[in-house]
């Protein structure tokens, strides 16, 4: 993972969390920078209805000056608190629109991943419309991973991966394998088929072929379950395993519909009790 970093979303830069806490343990755990990433939000009324000549980007650039002068001996501070667990902390500060910014950052940058608050409750609007930590799961080009308020950082020993069949990625099974690699924890991982189709698969026994080959480091555990299995026994081979994480390719927003029926990726962000990393 070198020159990789973690990126850690503040809400609150002007005290210590336990999301941040959380999210610079793990970049200790996985030897990379933890940066520290504040949003501050654009003032609109701050701004004149009708400048003529440069006037307007010059004090766009001012009110931007104003508002990183104001934010950055917060985030200093709280680095260095911070770097008694991890001394490869570091901080920055952005302008914008949160989901927006955070989003094109996350493009720009040299992320490996992303730790963010999930702070909505799971409500029909959310589930139908977003959250600003839905949005950012399924845009940024990274992985996020979402965390309830109090999350406490404790050792990450299970990760557990759905995917679909018909919609493998070769990418989000190495990133899980660097991850538990480095977190020392066995992944696991359910693959869900198609009803009705063959249970001797040769296709599903050479992709496993394929995935132990690829992956350099512990064999992962591979599950399979069809679609025609009802939800509750799905959810007890969740239950079974008790992963400390929960991991899913979001882009395939059917894929959770058709095997829990009323279930989607949203809900999952905003209901998981324990860490959602979304691909």
């Amino acid at each position: 993972m070198k020159n990789k970093n973690v990126f850690i979303l503040l809400n609150d830069y002007t005290k210590l969390s336990p999301v941040t806490a959380y999210g610079v343990h793990l970049a200790r755990k996985l030897k990379t920078p933890a940066i520290l990433l504040a949003i501050e939000k654009i003032n609109n009324a701050a701004f004149p209805f009708v400048v003529t000549g440069g006037g307007l980007a010059y004090l766009m650039y001012q009110d931007f000056k104003t508002l990183k002068r104001k934010a950055i001996p917060h985030l200093r501070k709280l680095s260095l608190d911070i770097r008694q667990i991890w001394r490869k902390v570091y901080c920055d500060v952005a302008i914008g629109f949160s989901n927006q910014k955070v989003i094109s950052l996350m493009d720009e940058k040299e992320s490996f991943l992303l730790v963010i608050e999930g702070r909505s409750d799971l409500t029909t609007l959310n589930e139908w419309f977003g959250t600003y930590e839905t949005r950012i799961a399924e845009r940024a080009d990274c992985p996020v991973l979402v965390l309830q308020p109090q999350t406490v950082w404790q050792p990450v020993q299970k990760i557990l991966y759905i995917m679909d069949k018909n919609d493998a990625k070769i990418d989000n099974l190495q990133i899980l394998a660097t991850l538990a690699e480095s977190l020392n924890a066995h992944l696991q991982v359910v693959v869900v088929s198609k009803k009705g189709i063959n249970k001797v698969d040769s296709t599903y026994e050479e992709m496993i072929s394929v995935f132990r080959n690829f992956l350099a480091y512990k064999k992962p555990t591979f599950y399979r379950i069809f679609e025609d299995k009802k939800a509750e026994e799905v959810v007890d081979l969740v239950n079974d395993i008790s992963p400390d994480w929960l991991a899913f390719e979001q882009k395939n927003k059917n894929f959770f519909e058709r095997i829990f029926d009323n279930y989607n990726t949203k809900r999952l962000i905003l209901q998981s009790e324990i860490p959602v990393l979304v691909f």
